[in-house]
């Protein structure tokens, strides 16, 4: 899918992201890490790496004007 495309449909809080940082893996391969906010614009690399899955990005749905395009 095209990346322009794709993050037109999941578009939201432009200011800010969450990412989740893996720290370990079970081996029942549950995974632990830690939460994080990153409170800067997602670029055109951030939606490339989230794409290939490394590391995936957590778009806030909620936008700068109190409206949800996707849920």
């Amino acid at each position: 899918m095209d990346i322009r495309r794709f993050a037109e449909i999941f578009d939201g809080l432009k200011q800010a992201y969450g990412t989740f940082k893996i720290e370990s893996k079970s081996s029942s391969g549950k995974t632990q890490g830690k939460a994080n906010v990153v409170r800067e614009p997602r670029t055109k690399e951030d939606w490339e790496n989230h794409l290939a899955g490394t590391p995936s990005i957590g778009i806030i749905p909620i936008n700068e004007d109190n409206g949800c395009r996707w849920g």
